[in-house]
């Protein structure tokens, strides 16, 4: 059975967008980040990062409607999150 890193990994080698948008312009970035809170793991995040996640992407609809995945990583206090965000860019 596939870990989400694993699958994360799968779905990019088979061409799945880094940046893809919901309806809302939630991304795979913004997902991670909150499953990252859950799970501690900054896997996910790192590699979609790599591949060139946009890490100031905002969510434009919604109760999120602004945030960016800094914002969420700031709003769930996750410091290392949100300092490896920072690190590659995120205002």
């Amino acid at each position: 059975m596939f870990g989400k890193i694993e699958a994360a990994k799968k779905a990019i080698a088979d061409g799945a967008n880094v940046n893809a948008k919901k309806d809302d312009g939630e991304t795979p970035l913004h997902w991670a980040t909150v499953e990252a809170m859950d799970s501690g793991s900054k896997k996910v995040i790192e590699l979609l990062i790599s591949k060139g996640a946009d890490v100031n992407a905002k969510i434009v609809a919604g109760r999120k409607k602004g945030m960016t995945p800094l914002a969420i990583a700031n709003m769930f206090s996750n410091k290392e999150i949100a300092d490896l965000l920072r690190k590659h860019g995120a205002k």
